[in-house]
């Protein structure tokens, strides 16, 4: 079931911010980037129901001095969007989607970003669906093997992100083995310790293979 959690962070006041604007990470360029080479983040909101730059933050996610470090500023970034109900970059992994993601920010990961994409970006957040069923993994037999395309899926539904598109497949279906292809290895998946993960890279993207440490030992 997909759900946006929205509203948990509060400001620095304590208030709830109401989410109405857009947030775009950028390089030291200009052009929208991955969160670990983001310089600044772009505010857009609507005025008189145009999409407008409305205003930037600095933005740094600092992983030189360790975890710790790199959460602190990936938690300062997301107090300074509590305003917003989406963070667009060409890639957010590790610290800092889990903390977009736990701070009820929808995550999108768009291969390039213009501003006129904002309208389309609004109606997909809008009209998201309440299930993933239809771009979820899909079984390729009847042996508990699945398969899953999740750079398409998330072409057509950049508004998914990649937990809500497999987390609750993971935790409550049987499966044997599970093949992704993405853009990366999402790294909540390669905390899940009871699953066992290889990968594949390859120019259209990473293969990703997937079992259950269970099934394994069963098949040895």
């Amino acid at each position: 079931m997909f759900r946006h959690i929205a509203n948990r962070l509060a400001t620095d006041v304590g208030k709830m911010c109401e989410r109405t604007k857009m947030a775009v990470i950028v390089a030291k360029d200009g052009s929208v980037c991955a969160a670990d080479e983001g310089a600044e983040i772009v505010k857009y909101g609507k005025r008189n129901g145009i999409w407008e730059e409305d205003s930037r933050v600095g933005f740094r996610i600092d992983l030189s001095s360790g975890l710790l470090a790199a959460r602190g500023s990936a938690e300062e970034a997301c107090r300074s969007l509590a305003d917003c109900k989406a963070v667009i970059g060409t890639s957010v992994a590790g610290v800092p989607y889990q903390i977009f993601d736990r701070g009820g920010l929808a995550i999108l990961e768009p291969a390039s970003f213009d501003p006129s994409d904002l309208p389309h970006l609004e109606k997909l957040l809008d009209g998201r669906p309440e299930s993933t069923d239809a771009v979820g993994p899909k079984a390729v037999d009847s042996e508990g093997n699945y398969e899953m395309d999740m750079i398409s899926a998330q072409n057509a539904h950049p508004e998914l992100s990649s937990k809500m598109l497999l987390k609750e497949f993971l935790e409550r279906t049987p499966f044997l083995s599970l093949e992704v292809r993405c853009r990366h290895a999402p790294p909540w998946i390669e905390a899940m310790e009871d699953l066992e993960l290889s990968s594949v890279n390859g120019p259209d993207g990473t293969l990703l293979t997937i079992r259950k440490k269970t099934c394994r030992r069963n098949q040895d």
